[in-house]
C-alpha cells in the first residue's frame, strides 16, 4: 500500500510513502494504526504517545547516534526499547513480535 503526501498541495512535490495498516497490540490493549515501512532503516520507531497508550513493556534503554538527513555530524540520544506485537488487518491469525524504540518526534525535517 502506498500513501500519498502532497507537500503544500502542489502536484510537483508529490511524495509516495510505503505504508501498511496494522493492529498494534500489547498484553492488554490493541489499536489500529498505519505503519511507515522503511526497509533501509536499521531501527523501527513508534511515538511515545502510542507506546504509552498501549502500555507497552519496556525491555531496555539503548543509546544511538542520530544523523539527520544531509548532516555529517551525529548526536547521541537515549531511547527506551519496547516490545510490540503487530498483525495485518488482512491476516488476523499471524502475529509478529518486534522491538521498537520510542521517540516524541518522528521527523525533524524543515520545509523551505
Amino acid at each position: 500500500m502506498l500513501s500519498l503526501c502532497l507537500k503544500f498541495q502542489n502536484p510537483s512535490h508529490i511524495i509516495l510513502l510505503q505504508t501498511c495498516s496494522v493492529i498494534a497490540q500489547s498484553r492488554s490493549k490493541t489499536k489500529s494504526e498505519r505503519m511507515l515501512i522503511d526497509s533501509g532503516n536499521e531501527k523501527s520507531f513508534v511515538t511515545i504517545q502510542l507506546a504509552s497508550k498501549l502500555k507497552l513493556p519496556i525491555i531496555r534503554k539503548e543509546c544511538l547516534t542520530i544523523y539527520a538527513f544531509g548532516r555529517n555530524k551525529g548526536y547521541k540520544m537515549e531511547f527506551y526499547v519496547y516490545q510490540l506485537r503487530i498483525r495485518s488487518e488482512q491476516d488476523l491469525q499471524t502475529l509478529l513480535g518486534i522491538e521498537i524504540l520510542a521517540t516524541d518526534l518522528m521527523s525533524g525535517a524543515e520545509t523551505a
